[in-house]
């Protein structure tokens, strides 16, 4: 059981995520992008969504497993910050795994136990193998372009990367209803800018 300032302590690292700004965005030239608690945000009220949607569609998961998942899964940009895909291939994408993986422990090893069990979840975001796992993974590209289609509407452009690098892309071939999500993003990006 945590204690009163493990908590506190904990909250400090989670709600540097309101002021850490997603790198990708200013990388391809967008001024005021959002925050990763935005994005994160973002990401879990879409998961809401898709589990419902694909519960309808005779998909099983666990609903509130898909939420926790979607809370988590950028915790440790509260340590490490947030890195572009150019910055994680340059790094190396093992190489910052690492970093990752070792920075969620430090921020949810606060809570002791609590945090051991969100440590595993995270772990299971992580391999991408469960359905929920799938479908939070999903979700956190989906959101990311439709954040790309707001900045579109904005007047950015050069954000292609964003809709078509194959890291982006690697989750949507398990469900096909996800499949049919990100055609249509791709399609609208491409009316966008043709």
């Amino acid at each position: 059981m945590a204690e009163v300032n493990d908590i506190i302590a904990l909250m400090r690292d989670v709600l540097r995520l309101k002021r850490t700004v997603r790198s990708g965005w200013p990388y391809y030239g967008v001024r005021d992008a959002e925050s990763v608690a935005e994005h994160s945000f973002g990401v879990a009220f879409l998961t809401i969504i898709l589990v419902d949607e694909l519960k309808a569609r005779g998909v099983e998961l666990d609903t509130e497993k898909a939420i926790r998942m979607a809370v988590l899964h950028e915790i440790g940009e509260s340590r490490i910050s947030d890195l572009h895909l150019e910055a994680r291939i340059w790094l190396g994408f093992e190489h910052v795994s690492k970093a990752e993986a070792a920075a969620v422990e430090a921020v949810l090893s606060q809570i002791g136990d609590n945090g051991k069990a969100l440590m595993e979840l995270w772990r299971e975001f992580e391999d991408g193998q469960s359905v929920e796992a799938v479908v939070v993974r999903a979700a956190d590209k989906i959101e990311m372009m439709l954040q790309g289609l707001e900045y579109e509407a904005e007047g950015y452009r050069e954000l292609d990367p964003i809709f078509s690098a194959p890291q982006n892309l690697k989750y949507f071939d398990k469900i096909p209803f996800l499949r049919e999500i990100v055609d249509e993003i791709i399609k609208r990006h491409r009316a966008n800018n043709s």
